[in-house]
């Protein structure tokens, strides 16, 4: 594992921003544009394997079709060591999950602003005929002046077989149990809908300030998506009629019963806050 003096080609590695199962991603400077950039790599235990070696050139190749203010962007993807390395923004701030535990509570004009931003971005994934596939609080970041990034496009999906350029997904697509959508429970191919039932997790989440289904249990979470019919969000918290309505159309169990995708959702959403 590369340690803070270390570097990477023209990158000056700063310290470890997340470590994950395959993958470390690090706030480093790039040392040639005099810029700070994240740098993901793969692990040491996964530096050699070709999976997950095509895996991260698939997800960079995806998420840098993407340019829109509410996605990080990917610079560049480099060869460190016959392994990739991602070159990608680095945002100053902190998740929306260690926003939920730092400030449990938000004014009403901050969860507006996150609602349309998180729906906005994920707009500009669904034109362009991906499905990011892992929507939740961990892959949204808030800088400092309030500004959400959708990052982590490790289980984005291109609708156009082409896309994929010869690389094949498992059958199974995984994400987090707590907003998996019941299709990719039952592991059945994602579509637009399935980020749809994802945001609404989220947005029920932030305007209630707790899941509509919750257990420590990854089998029985997936069986609460597939079977449970959650408590309606008025009922917990006082919003407005047109975003529980909008929460709730956004998790229903049939994908043919949401929005179509984002840009459908971002309509809806616009109208009920601006009336």
């Amino acid at each position: 594992m590369k340690t803070d003096s270390d570097e990477i080609s023209q990158f000056h590695i700063i310290r470890m921003l997340a470590n994950g199962v395959t993958t470390v991603i690090y706030e480093a400077t790039d040392q040639k544009r005099e810029r700070k950039v994240a740098l993901k790599v793969l692990n040491d235990e996964h530096r050699e394997d070709r999976y997950q070696q095509q895996k991260i050139i698939h997800e960079a190749y995806l998420q840098s079709r993407i340019r829109d203010p509410h996605v990080v962007q990917v610079y560049d993807l480099i060869d460190q060591e016959n392994s990739p390395c991602m070159v990608m923004e680095y945002v100053e701030g902190e998740n929306l999950w260690q926003t939920y535990h730092r400030k449990p509570e938000f004014t009403d004009s901050v969860k507006q602003s996150i609602a349309l931003q998180l729906v906005s971005g994920v707009r500009s994934i669904h034109a362009m005929d991906i499905v990011h596939c892992d929507l939740k609080p961990l892959n949204l970041l808030l800088s400092s002046g309030g500004n959400l990034k959708i990052i982590d496009f490790g289980e984005a999906f291109a609708l156009e077989s082409t896309e994929d350029s010869g690389w094949q997904k498992p059958e199974v697509v995984w994400a987090s149990p707590l907003y998996m959508s019941p299709e990719q429970c039952r592991g059945e191919q994602p579509a637009k809908a399935t980020d749809i039932y994802s945001i609404g997790i989220i947005l029920y989440q932030l305007y209630t300030g707790q899941l509509p289904f919750y257990s420590e249990d990854p089998e029985e979470m997936l069986d609460f998506h597939c079977n449970r019919v959650p408590q309606p969000p008025h009922e917990i918290a006082d919003l407005p009629d047109d975003i529980d309505r909008i929460i709730g159309e956004c998790i229903r169990k049939n994908p043919q019963e949401r929005y179509r995708d984002a840009g459908e959702l971002f309509i809806a959403l616009t109208k009920a806050y601006h009336q």
